[in-house]
Protein backbone atom coordinates (compact mmCIF):
# COMPACT_ATOMS: atom_id res chain seq x y z
CA UNK A 1 0.00 0.00 0.00
CA UNK A 2 1.08 3.40 -0.32
CA UNK A 3 2.46 5.77 2.64
CA UNK A 4 0.14 8.36 1.84
CA UNK A 5 -1.43 9.55 4.72
CA UNK A 6 -4.98 12.11 4.80
CA UNK A 7 -6.14 14.49 7.50
CA UNK A 8 -8.69 16.65 7.45
CA UNK A 9 -8.99 20.22 9.21
CA UNK A 10 -11.72 22.77 9.55
CA UNK A 11 -9.73 26.18 10.61
CA UNK A 12 -8.21 29.12 9.26
CA UNK A 13 -5.21 28.44 6.47
CA UNK A 14 -2.34 29.32 8.61
CA UNK A 15 -3.96 27.05 11.89
CA UNK A 16 -4.17 24.21 9.14
CA UNK A 17 -0.49 24.55 7.96
CA UNK A 18 0.47 24.37 11.36
CA UNK A 19 -1.70 21.61 13.00
CA UNK A 20 -0.42 19.42 9.96
CA UNK A 21 3.22 20.35 10.58
CA UNK A 22 2.70 19.59 14.35
CA UNK A 23 1.49 16.11 13.40
CA UNK A 24 4.45 15.58 11.29
CA UNK A 25 7.07 16.34 13.79
CA UNK A 26 5.34 14.11 16.55
CA UNK A 27 4.46 11.43 13.88
CA UNK A 28 8.09 11.79 13.11
CA UNK A 29 9.52 11.31 16.68
CA UNK A 30 7.39 8.52 17.57
CA UNK A 31 8.54 6.58 14.19
CA UNK A 32 11.96 7.01 15.48
CA UNK A 33 11.22 5.84 19.10
CA UNK A 34 9.68 3.11 17.76
CA UNK A 35 12.98 2.63 15.27
CA UNK A 36 10.92 1.92 12.61
CA UNK A 37 11.69 4.94 10.54
CA UNK A 38 11.67 3.79 6.35
CA UNK A 39 14.91 5.87 5.49
CA UNK A 40 16.77 4.97 8.77
CA UNK A 41 19.55 3.35 6.30
CA UNK A 42 20.28 6.38 5.37
CA UNK A 43 21.73 8.61 8.15
CA UNK A 44 24.99 9.61 8.47
CA UNK A 45 26.53 8.70 11.80
CA UNK A 46 25.16 10.76 15.05
CA UNK A 47 22.79 12.73 12.67
CA UNK A 48 18.62 11.90 12.06
CA UNK A 49 17.47 9.83 9.04
CA UNK A 50 16.68 12.56 5.77
CA UNK A 51 13.25 13.74 6.00
CA UNK A 52 10.03 11.36 5.25
CA UNK A 53 7.54 13.89 4.42
CA UNK A 54 6.87 15.84 1.32
CA UNK A 55 8.28 19.60 1.63
CA UNK A 56 4.90 20.92 1.29
CA UNK A 57 1.01 19.35 2.70
CA UNK A 58 -1.58 18.83 0.19
CA UNK A 59 -3.95 21.67 0.63
CA UNK A 60 -7.33 21.66 -0.93
CA UNK A 61 -10.44 23.56 -0.21
CA UNK A 62 -13.52 21.38 0.59
CA UNK A 63 -16.36 23.72 0.00
CA UNK A 64 -18.97 21.91 -1.87
CA UNK A 65 -20.99 18.71 -0.90
CA UNK A 66 -19.62 17.07 -4.06
CA UNK A 67 -15.88 18.34 -3.34
CA UNK A 68 -15.72 16.16 0.10
CA UNK A 69 -17.88 13.73 -1.67
CA UNK A 70 -15.29 13.06 -4.34
CA UNK A 71 -11.96 13.56 -1.50
CA UNK A 72 -14.00 10.49 0.89
CA UNK A 73 -14.25 8.69 -2.83
CA UNK A 74 -10.57 9.25 -3.27
CA UNK A 75 -9.06 8.29 0.83
CA UNK A 76 -11.48 5.60 0.81
CA UNK A 77 -10.44 3.82 -2.76
CA UNK A 78 -6.48 4.15 -2.02
CA UNK A 79 -5.76 0.38 -0.16
CA UNK A 80 -8.45 -0.99 -2.98
CA UNK A 81 -5.78 0.68 -6.16
CA UNK A 82 -3.17 -0.93 -3.98
CA UNK A 83 -4.86 -4.01 -3.99
CA UNK A 84 -5.45 -4.06 -0.20
CA UNK A 85 -8.88 -4.19 1.48
CA UNK A 86 -10.91 -1.31 2.36
CA UNK A 87 -10.19 0.47 5.53
CA UNK A 88 -13.12 0.36 7.89
CA UNK A 89 -12.36 2.24 10.77
CA UNK A 90 -14.90 2.96 14.50
CA UNK A 91 -14.14 6.35 14.90
CA UNK A 92 -15.10 7.15 10.73
CA UNK A 93 -19.01 8.45 10.27
CA UNK A 94 -20.45 8.85 6.83
CA UNK A 95 -20.69 12.06 5.72
CA UNK A 96 -23.91 13.32 6.37
CA UNK A 97 -23.96 16.77 4.10
CA UNK A 98 -23.14 20.35 4.63
CA UNK A 99 -25.18 21.86 7.49
CA UNK A 100 -26.74 25.40 7.36
CA UNK A 101 -23.61 26.53 9.06
CA UNK A 102 -21.30 25.98 6.29
CA UNK A 103 -20.31 28.62 3.82
CA UNK A 104 -20.13 27.41 0.22
CA UNK A 105 -18.47 28.86 -3.05
CA UNK A 106 -19.38 28.06 -6.43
Amino acid sequence: MSRTQHATFTSAPRLRERIANLLKGAATRQILEEGCHPLAKFAEEGERPPGIWAAHQWKVYLDTETAIEQAIAYVNDNPVKDGKPAQNWQFVTPFAGLDGGWVTYH
